[in-house]
């Protein structure tokens, strides 16, 4: 029955965000499985990840590197996703966490790679 009922919410879902979830993020039916501690507790209520972005940040920068695990991506700067449009556009979201986590942070990155620092 669980299987039946896991086979038809896939099925019934087109957005690649819920299929990532069914995959990686918390289920209900599924109370031992291993998850990623990157996805909400559940897919209809967005999570907010407080200081996730500035551990981001501190990420090396790819540019120019060789790949082996992804060779089309050679020489490449790294790219994050950041979010769904749905989700951070949601009212569930307040604008000064956005602020703080993404607007914030791209403002200082920008003022840093102008004046040569980083």
């Amino acid at each position: 029955m669980v299987r039946t009922l896991e086979i038809a919410i896939k099925a019934a879902y087109r957005c690649y965000a819920g299929i990532l979830h069914l995959r990686h993020g918390k289920d209900d039916t599924q109370p031992d499985k291993r998850t990623n501690s990157g996805y909400a507790k559940k897919f209809e209520v967005p999570e907010l990840f407080p200081g996730r972005m500035a551990g981001a940040a501190a990420w090396n920068d790819l540019t120019g590197t060789a790949r082996v695990d992804k060779p089309w991506m050679n020489g490449l700067p790294r790219m994050i996703f950041i979010s769904d449009m749905a989700d951070s556009l949601s009212s569930n979201i307040p604008f000064e966490y956005l602020k703080s986590e993404l607007l914030m942070w791209w403002a200082r990155k920008k003022l840093n790679s102008t004046s040569g620092s980083g």
